[in-house]
């Protein structure tokens, strides 16, 4: 998983953006 790509959907879920 990039974290790059995960920033557009993370920010939906901080839990996920906060892991990267």
């Amino acid at each position: 998983m990039s974290a790059t790509q995960n920033y557009g959907t993370g920010r939906r879920k901080t839990a996920t953006a906060r892991v990267f």
